[in-house]
């Protein structure tokens, strides 16, 4: 399965059709460079470790957000192909309620609503 909805700029800046598991290890590697570049800046910065600290939960609360969004879009993906699927069926069985009701319709006057007989 290709994950083309959504291309990934690769580290080039070339665009490229990934599956979802490229996607995703892509994305956690760049997160993880990320991080240590900002540990990077804040070593640099000589903040105290406490500060640092509340800067890298800051970080991670950040990071456990994207990943519940990620995780609420596709259940939300999910939810609305199965309402697709829900509404094909149920198309399926509005034909074949029109159907059965043209074919009673069809019958002479009196076999109407007698089982088993057939026009």
């Amino acid at each position: 399965m290709q994950f083309q909805d959504n291309p990934v700029q690769s580290m080039n800046g070339t665009s490229q059709g990934l599956t979802y598991e490229q996607f995703v290890q892509q994305k956690a590697n760049r997160e993880m460079m990320q991080a240590r570049q900002a540990q990077q800046a804040l070593s640099a910065t000589g903040l105290t470790n406490s500060a640092q600290q509340m800067v890298q939960v800051q970080q991670q609360l950040s990071q456990i957000s994207r990943e519940v969004q990620q995780a609420q879009n596709q259940v939300q993906m999910q939810a609305d192909a199965q309402i697709r699927q829900l509404q094909q069926l149920n198309q399926q069985i509005q034909s074949a309620i029109q159907l059965v009701q043209q074919t009673q319709q069809g019958r002479p006057a009196g076999m109407q609503g007698q089982p088993g007989m057939l026009s």
